[in-house]
């Protein structure tokens, strides 16, 4: 039996041949679109993470600023801890500060 690519034995392992080598184009394609499709998914799933994180954050950054605000909102006092004052009846008008504090 001769093998050549004329002969019919040839052509069969020809054919059978170019059948596999499309078989493993497919195969390979569809691994590859596999690969890719995960990896799409990946980034989906990062970028729906990072708009949740966004939105926290915007979130406590609103919260802050609000809580700014209201601190910022009340009368401020002048405190000097160093510094104890004495008060008679519990009236700031009357307080004083000893002498022996100032150093």
């Amino acid at each position: 039996m001769m093998l050549t690519c004329c002969s019919q034995t040839g052509k069969r392992l020809m054919a059978k041949c170019r059948m596999l080598l499309q078989e493993n184009e497919d195969l390979g394609r569809s691994m590859s679109s596999g690969r890719i499709a995960k990896l799409e998914g990946d980034i989906a799933l990062q970028k729906r993470l990072i708009d949740e994180m966004k939105n926290s954050e915007k979130g406590r950054l609103v919260f802050s600023l609000a809580r700014l605000s209201l601190w910022l909102s009340r009368p401020s006092y002048i405190c000097c801890p160093p510094y104890n004052l004495y008060c008679v009846g519990g009236d700031i008008k009357h307080c004083t500060m000893p002498t022996s504090d100032l150093g």
